[in-house]
């Protein structure tokens, strides 16, 4: 349906339902309805809302005319156009009035006498009345409408001819800003001019051709423009607008022109829910960002730690036995929980350096020696038979013969009347080292083994050739201090080794390994050891270290703690059959396997206490705790919280972080009593 404006006249007895069929009766898309000052149909909210609602099913915009501020304000509140009017507009002309045009009239113009007038007319005559703004537009009669020709574009006008026509007109005089933008928003984001600017176009006050002879009087049914002056005014307006963009205020509205002209259109709903929109992204980042920054950049390191319990009445069992099995157990008395042992060989490396060097043996001492033969038969000595002697440190000394050799049968000397014989034998020592040096000596004796008692030796020629070297060779206090550095590392790495043996579901179980980790600094016999040089180094060695250890493999549903929860207290009644569980509390507790691998058996030392009736730890206690423990390394964590549990702020068992230092900040550190 073409759009077309209708101008309804209403009357103060008007009912509601009157106005909503006057209203309908019009067929019109635009209805302007004009109402007398005291109207009381229109005067509340829920008329207006019942009038706003029959429009809208009509599909029919209304816009309001009166000078009624009660009227005003309940269209205001239902969202309706309203332009309120100054209350001499409404005042009835007088019946001898004559319309007079704004500029002067030529004489040679025949005058238009004054007739009598209908209610519209008056009103529309006292329109007049209002300051008229400049405007080139012309209009032309036709035969039963007045049609306004657009003006040519001048490059010296500032505004086009609708906001002249306005300028001196208020927001507030058309309901307000919110009601442009609520009227907008009802058009689709885009003025539709067709209602609103046939009526302006009379409010504007142009002037008339200065060829007539007196302006006609307009009629409310005269009033009308034609579709394509429409599209031509609102194509100016635009085009206006992008040569002048309006000036903007702090908010993005004009200032103070901004806040009294019609100049300015309103506000693009859809750009407005797009900062809105923005607006609200920005605000939730910054509440994430606030969020994280709190709990997220700097996460608090917990440390566990027990409630100090009484120590009146502390008791400790040793040798509480819980037994494993590879069977499901589902008697709640039961001292067993299911697993299995595991074991697997673990092997660490710990770096040293050797302190002192140490004077070991380099090269072996050689030299000959003669044999001397008293006997009347031959004796043949094969190579690498054993001769000793004493060197002259008092040490015995041994050295091989080298090659084979036949000490011949003794013959009496002419000489000297004795009977004997001798052959020289090259001998070397039976090791290196400067031990086996030896002067010429023709009074000590050498043995041959085999031959004690029929051969001797001497050695008239030294004996020589056997050297020293200083070596850095670990030795037994270069390798001690290193074991302690390596229990940690055994803590570590025994149960990843063990985690090899683990079937599917199953985990190892926190306990004490066998043989004891923390027992192997102190005894040598639970461990392999070897050293290693490392090359190019100044006595830098390895030291390995071999033990094999035993665990338990467990399931992990249910976990080894809910089974140790069922089990430990069961296992204690059986030591300890006046234990009671509501009024004594285990406090610590440590297992480790049985020695026995044959005993399918773990052996507990479990620590109890009466419970106690306040066991919390001031917050107080709990930033002393926070502060000393800053900046600390594990192994002196565990030291403080010993000293804590002697001081009795805390309980005997704790948990720490698997960090390697605590934080500096104490502020990061979080105690949590359990």
């Amino acid at each position: 349906m073409a759009e077309q404006t209708a101008l309804v006249m209403l009357a103060p007895d008007d009912s509601i339902d009157s106005i909503i069929q006057q209203v309908k009766n019009t067929g019109a898309t635009h209805v302007d309805l004009l109402m007398p000052d005291g109207a009381p149909a229109l005067q509340s909210r829920k008329s207006c809302d019942k009038l706003r609602e029959a429009a809208n099913r009509s599909d029919i915009e209304l816009t309001f005319y009166t000078a009624d501020p009660k009227i005003v304000k309940a269209a205001q509140t239902c969202q309706i156009m309203v332009v309120e009017l100054d209350e001499t507009a409404l005042q009835p002309a007088s019946a001898s009035a004559t319309v007079r045009p704004a500029t002067p009239v030529a004489p040679a113009a025949p005058a238009i006498t004054s007739q009598p007038r209908s209610l519209e007319e008056d009103f529309l005559a006292s329109l007049e009345s209002l300051p008229t703004a400049p405007s080139t537009t012309s209009p032309r009669r036709g035969a039963d409408t007045i049609v306004v020709e657009p003006p040519a574009f001048a490059a010296q006008q500032p505004e086009d001819d609708w906001a002249s026509a306005l300028d001196s007109l208020s927001i507030a005089a058309v309901g307000g800003e919110a009601a442009l933008r609520d009227h907008e928003k009802s058009l689709g984001n885009e003025w539709d001019f067709d209602g609103f600017n046939d009526l302006s176009d009379v409010l504007g006050g142009g002037e008339p051709s200065s060829a007539a002879p007196s302006r006609p009087r307009i009629r409310a049914e005269d009033i009308e423009l034609t579709k394509d002056d429409m599209n031509r005014q609102l194509s100016k307006a635009k085009r206006d607008k992008l040569d002048k963009p309006p000036r903007r205020g702090l908010f993005g509205r004009g200032g103070a022109t901004a806040a009294t002209s019609m100049e300015i259109l309103p506000e693009n709903p859809q750009q407005r829910s797009w900062t809105r929109l923005l607006v609200g992204l920005l605000l939730v980042g910054l509440l994430l960002f606030g969020i994280w920054w709190l709990f997220f950049r700097n996460p608090a390191t917990t440390i566990t730690v027990s409630p100090p319990a009484q120590r009146a009445g502390v008791e400790t069992y040793d040798d509480v036995r819980i037994n494993y099995q590879p069977e499901a157990l589902n008697d709640p008395s039961s001292a067993a929980i299911l697993g299995r042992a595991i074991q697997s060989p673990v092997s660490v490396t710990v770096r040293g350096t050797v302190l002192e060097a140490t004077s070991q043996p380099d090269k072996s001492a050689g030299g000959t020696i003669q044999i001397i033969n008293r006997n009347t038969v031959d004796f043949p000595l094969a190579a690498n038979t054993r001769v000793t002697t004493t060197n002259p440190q008092g040490q015995s000394v041994n050295y091989l013969i080298t090659q084979d050799v036949v000490v011949p049968a003794a013959v009496v000397n002419p000489l000297a009347g004795v009977q004997f014989s001798r052959i020289d034998a090259p001998v070397t020592a039976v090791a290196p080292g400067e031990q086996y040096n030896l002067p010429p000596n023709e009074n000590t004796a050498w043995v041959v083994e085999g031959y004690e008692e029929s051969l001797l030796g001497i050695n008239i020629q030294p004996i020589e050739g056997g050297t020293n070297i200083l070596l850095k060779i670990p030795t037994e206090n270069d390798i001690r201090p290193l074991l302690n550095q390596a229990v940690p590392l055994f803590r570590q790495a025994v149960p990843e080794q063990l985690k090899a043996q683990l079937q599917a579901g199953e985990e190892v179980a926190g306990i004490a390994f066998t043989p004891n980790i923390d027992e192997i600094a102190q005894n040598p016999l639970l461990y392999d050891m070897q050293t290693r040089p490392i090359p190019e180094t100044d006595g830098d060695f390895e030291l390995i270290l071999t033990a094999n250890f035993r665990g338990l493999a467990v399931p992990t549903q249910p976990s080894f703690a809910e089974q140790l929860a069922r089990a430990l207290p069961n296992a204690l009644r059986i030591k300890a059959p006046t234990f009671n569980q509501e009024t004594t509390a285990i406090v610590s507790n440590s297992l480790q396997l049985s020695d026995d691998t044959n005993a399918n058996l773990l052996l507990a030392t479990v620590v109890t206490a009466p419970k106690a009736t306040d066991q919390a730890i001031s917050s107080a206690a709990q930033a002393e705790m926070a502060t000393a423990l800053q900046g600390l390394s594990i192994q002196d964590a565990r030291l403080k919280l010993e000293e804590f549990y002697q001081r009795g702020l805390i309980g005997p068992s704790y948990t720490l972080p698997e960090v390697e230092k605590l934080p500096d900040d104490a502020a990061q550190i979080r105690i949590v009593v359990q």
